[in-house]
């Protein structure tokens, strides 16, 4: 059964506002866009530590809800960029996950809180020294941060060629990364790369080695960069869309997979483009046919 939305209205209902904020966000924002925006990045322990609970849920035996957490990190490990200061005084807000924060957090700043027990300090720095962005917890195993910021600070300071076929080897070469470590890598092809024979291999092997996540993130990065138009032949991409769908024997990672399609197919439906992309409508709609 072919599920598509049938109307103008329906894209626009599915694009506009936080949806398609949300979708932008997903697969070109990162930590590394925290990265390019900081003037240095410092990490440390951290001394002097203190949680001071702000607020605590009701009931017989209560538990912290917001707290803040401060300290000091002395003589700080340079990351990017420079450090004169040789201590810095850290304040950093938190909340318990069943709470909903006041502002949407990205995904990957999610993934490194609370703050754990022994947990170093990562801290982003603006344009001055003294202007501070952003405090994270770095730990170990995925939630070591000092060393993915490291890792794409140093692959950041390459020419683009040489930094394309560092995240390549990344991707390919089956090194034990975190799993956003590797969306950071997907990300950072889609910028360096224009061609798409360029990016094909790499992200057929994806979905051939790659774990259920990453292969529903790569899925997803293609059909975002095909409706903003990366590609002016979109018809491989669209193939490749439409393979990985139809092999897909997960039923829940399929069904994520048509939703995607259907974006796109509504992105080969808007009415001023309609002429110019109706081989890729057949694709998609002989894709959601065959499944």
């Amino acid at each position: 059964m072919i599920q598509i939305f049938n109307s103008a209205f329906a894209l626009v209902m599915v694009m506009q506002g936080a949806t398609m904020n949300r979708f932008d966000e997903m697969f070109t924002n990162g930590l590394e866009t925290m990265i390019a925006e900081s003037g240095a990045i410092v990490a440390g322990p951290v001394l002097h530590f203190a949680k001071e609970v702000k607020e605590q849920s009701q009931g017989s035996a209560p538990i912290p809800v917001t707290w803040v957490i401060t300290g000091q990190v002395e003589s700080p490990e340079t990351l990017k960029g420079e450090m004169p200061i040789v201590s810095l005084h850290l304040r950093r807000e938190e909340r318990s996950p069943f709470l909903p924060p006041p502002v949407p957090v990205p995904s990957w700043e999610a993934e490194y809180s609370p703050w754990q027990p022994d947990d170093k300090a990562v801290v982003f720095l603006g344009k001055m020294p003294s202007e501070i962005l952003l405090v994270l917890p770095s730990g170990t195993g995925n939630r070591d941060l000092i060393s993915l910021v490291r890792l794409i600070v140093s692959h950041y300071a390459m020419d683009p060629v040489e930094q394309a076929n560092a995240w390549r080897k990344h991707l390919h070469n089956g090194v034990k990364a975190v799993g956003e470590s590797k969306r950071i890598a997907l990300r950072s092809l889609m910028k360096l790369t224009t061609n798409w024979s360029e990016e094909a291999p790499t992200l057929y092997a994806v979905m051939r080695d790659g774990d259920s996540d990453l292969r529903r993130y790569a899925y997803g990065i293609v059909a975002h960069a095909i409706v903003n138009e990366k590609w002016s032949d979109a018809s491989e991409s669209v193939k490749f869309l439409c393979t990985q769908f139809e092999k897909e024997t997960d039923a829940r990672i399929a069904d994520n997979y048509r939703e995607y399609v259907n974006l796109v197919l509504q992105f080969t439906n808007v009415e001023n483009f309609r002429p110019q992309r109706k081989a890729l409508n057949e694709q998609l709609r002989n894709c959601l046919k065959d499944r």
